[in-house]
């Protein structure tokens, strides 16, 4: 299967197909390749539709700030939580869902499923901390109508794989209006990855935080390829 514009090609020949108002999220852990998924199908979609990428906070300026502050422990988790949960509002405020096919890395919901502990600073949450940040992304995904792994109604389908495996996402878009994807990578090949690209804010990584953060999406891909339907505040000690 091949994509040049609008026009998909397979084994049953071409057909036209619009992208608007599809959502596609690629998810993982640090590194995982989610940048470089994200714009390789970006580039593949006709200019007849408009695109709309959300990066991650990392590619903000204040994300770069931050992310240091945040790994040594300057500030809090729930500090740092909260200021991804505005950037996404921030971006999404400015999007139309209906007109545009909307392509995210990461979602606010892994603010509580994989980021709420990182090595060596476990139980920096209270629950009321968490119960707020919570309901902080439920609020979110309600208004904005986005992908959650807090309630998988939300999503049509959930892929897991390699990043060598990306023209799946175009045969599930043929089917699908919002598609999640998980890149299963290991930890030591995202730790790798890390220090090539060598982004600003992210020399603070350790490979025991990058071991942690790999193991928490191992478990959350476990679970979003499990019958449970939504995932509860009482369950979210399962994942961390």
């Amino acid at each position: 299967m091949f994509v040049e514009g609008l026009y998909i090609t397979s084994d049953v020949g071409a057909r036209e197909y619009n992208f608007a108002g599809k959502q596609l999220v690629i998810t993982g852990g640090v590194a995982a390749g989610k940048s470089t998924m994200c714009q390789i199908i970006a580039n593949s979609v006709s200019n007849d539709v408009k695109v709309e990428m959300i990066p991650e906070y990392i590619c903000s300026v204040e994300g770069q700030r931050l992310l240091p502050m945040y790994l040594s422990g300057e500030i809090s988790d729930t500090t740092f939580q909260n200021y991804i949960c505005d950037y996404y509002s921030n971006v999404y405020n400015k999007i139309n869902f209906k007109t545009s096919f909307v392509i995210s890395e990461r979602l606010p919901s892994d603010s509580v499923c994989c980021f709420a502990n990182i090595a060596n600073r476990k139980g920096n949450y209270s629950d009321y901390d968490l119960l707020a940040l919570f309901n902080k992304i439920q609020d979110m995904n309600k208004k904005f109508g986005i992908i959650s792994y807090l309630d998988k109604s939300s999503c049509d389908t959930f892929i897991r794989m390699s990043a060598s495996e990306y023209p799946i996402i175009f045969d599930s878009l043929l089917t699908y209006d919002r598609v999640l994807v998980g890149l299963d990578v290991e930890s030591n090949t995202c730790f790798d990855r890390l220090h090539k690209r060598n982004r600003n804010g992210e020399s603070a990584y350790t490979k025991e935080s990058i071991d942690v953060f790999t193991s928490h999406y191992k478990k959350l891909f476990d679970y979003l390829e499990s019958d449970k339907q939504r995932l509860r505040f009482v369950e979210l000690g399962t994942l961390l």
